[in-house]
């Protein structure tokens, strides 16, 4: 079972047409969690590049529209138990570059990164990764995040200003897409361009 959404919207009212998309959908999965989240890090979806390690620093970067959004969190089962690991942003200042250290709690996770959770024996319950890149001059905006428990992936993304209709961030849509093949068997790029056309045939 899957569910999307597309809305694709003008932003400018005068001048050259700019346009805002957000994709949203969720899809049953065919694997456990901690299988999915391991297709995640095989594709680049967790990677360190979109889930920083503890003491980077990141400009315009952060887990999410909110600053309290993580770059990634998860609810792990170690050998002690459960365990919540959390990789956050936290505001270091800037105007039109914002800049953003990275903490991970708990603190003994501080050299741990989610993509060495299999090696190390540590299975992943439930899971959330987003990066939120933001820009005020010129305005930027662009937004991926996925999430999973039990057997349900949700998914969203966001871009704007684009000046023609287009997949929101290419890249992690693509590799969000290559993901959701592997685990669900699900086809994103084809249900993405039949919303889209749907939505463009009724601006």
């Amino acid at each position: 079972m899957s569910r999307l959404m597309v809305v694709f919207e003008r932003i400018t009212s005068w001048g050259e047409p700019q346009y805002r998309i957000e994709v949203t959908g969720s899809v049953n999965i065919d694997v456990d969690v901690d299988q999915l989240h391991e297709v995640c890090v095989s594709k680049g979806l967790i990677s360190h590049r979109t889930v920083p390690r503890h003491g980077d620093t990141r400009l315009n970067l952060r887990g999410g529209e909110k600053l309290s959004d993580p770059y990634y969190e998860a609810e792990v089962l170690t050998f002690k138990g459960k365990e919540l690991y959390a990789v956050n942003p936290r505001f270091l200042g800037g105007r039109r570059d914002i800049a953003y250290t990275v903490e991970v709690r708990p603190k003994q996770f501080s050299t741990v990164h989610p993509s060495e959770f299999k090696r190390l024996g540590i299975r992943v319950l439930r899971f959330t990764a987003g990066n939120y890149n933001h820009m005020s001059k010129p305005f930027l905006e662009r937004l991926f995040s996925f999430r999973s428990e039990f057997k349900l992936a949700s998914f969203r993304f966001k871009e704007a200003p684009l000046l023609a209709p287009s997949k929101p961030w290419l890249e992690y849509f693509n590799v969000c897409s290559q993901v959701l093949k592997e685990a669900a068997n699900y086809d994103l790029e084809a249900e993405f361009k039949e919303k889209l056309s749907y939505r463009l045939r009724n601006m």
